[in-house]
């Protein structure tokens, strides 16, 4: 609960549960994911790559944003040189089926990760995101790791 500073009385915080979506990355892909209703998916179409970029609606409730690389030649984040990093881990995890670590970064009031998926020869999926708390990072994985193939 929490107390108004003005009037001394009670004021509850009511709690709503999230609801999740499934949707395809675009019209023309051939995965899904699940995502928080209150989140969109912006296609970027490169020369031979595409980047579908996640993030809140409402960019004032929530900083969390992440993205899918799909094609050749993708580039890992490296770590923010500009903002001190205090450390980074490695979480294992799975993506469509396949055993995969992510690479956290943490930083004082950010967090980022990564992970890297060759499907072949040339199609690698790059997964990436970045937050501003533990919670908001967690989420983020677990909406990338709901990558699926469309039936």
């Amino acid at each position: 609960m929490l107390f108004s500073c003005n009037s001394h009385s009670k004021k509850a915080t009511v709690s709503h549960p999230v609801t999740y979506r499934k949707e395809k990355l675009s019209s023309t892909s051939e995965f899904e994911i699940t995502i928080p209703d209150y989140y969109k998916i912006e296609k970027h179409q490169g020369p031979d790559f595409e980047v579908y970029s996640l993030s809140p609606s409402d960019t004032s409730k929530n900083f969390s944003n992440g993205g899918i690389y799909f094609g050749g030649h993708p580039q890992k984040i490296t770590p923010l040189f500009e903002i001190k990093l205090k450390k980074n881990s490695l979480i294992s995890g799975l993506l469509l089926g396949n055993k995969i670590e992510w690479t956290i970064y943490e930083y004082d009031s950010l967090f980022s990760a990564q992970t890297l998926l060759s499907l072949d020869n040339y199609l690698k999926i790059h997964a990436f995101t970045y937050a501003t708390s533990y919670s908001q990072l967690d989420t983020l994985i677990r909406i990338m790791e709901s990558l699926k193939k469309r039936q």
